[in-house]
């Protein structure tokens, strides 16, 4: 995931400027006549602030985009179109991490969001997996695919 941010970080950086300058007295001021929506600035120490950031900009462009005050921070077209696209990526990320909270997932299913639909997540066999074998095990018995399992599988 970091490295998605990371290949995003100066069109985050363009809405983090924007949503701070919406906070400035005049500008708050401004949006608070158009609608009861606030800035909402990045936090480092909330891992989905970048989402909730993303979602409010979404929301306050169509209040703000005509404001001359504000032309030279609103994000280009070509921002717009990388920041929708992240916007979605972690649209996802981000209703699969409320499902892994449900007391209703599985190992399987846990295994499934984790592996297939987040691109930056590690696979099967990288260091950061400490018992490969025993995880791929427990996925497929979960899945009903016991009859599938090797070896070395079997002796995890």
């Amino acid at each position: 995931m970091e490295e998605l941010l990371e290949e995003s970080s100066q069109d985050l950086g363009s809405v983090q400027a924007l949503m701070i300058k919406l906070r400035s007295l005049n500008q708050a001021a401004k949006l608070r006549l158009k609608t009861l929506l606030r800035p909402v600035i990045y936090q480092e120490t909330r891992w989905n602030s970048t989402f909730i950031m993303l979602e409010r900009y979404f929301k306050v462009l169509e209040f703000v985009k005509d404001d001359a005050d504000l032309e030279d921070a609103i994000p280009t077209r070509a921002e717009n179109r990388r920041l929708k696209a992240l916007h979605a990526e972690l649209t996802n990320v981000e209703s699969g991490t409320k499902a892994l909270q449900s007391t209703k997932v599985s190992m399987a299913d846990a295994h499934l969001f984790l592996m297939d639909s987040s691109p930056c997540a590690p696979r099967e066999r990288a260091d950061i997996v400490y018992a490969a074998d025993f995880e791929a095990a427990c996925v497929k018995i979960q899945e009903g695919r016991a009859h599938q399992l090797s070896r070395t599988q079997k002796a995890a």
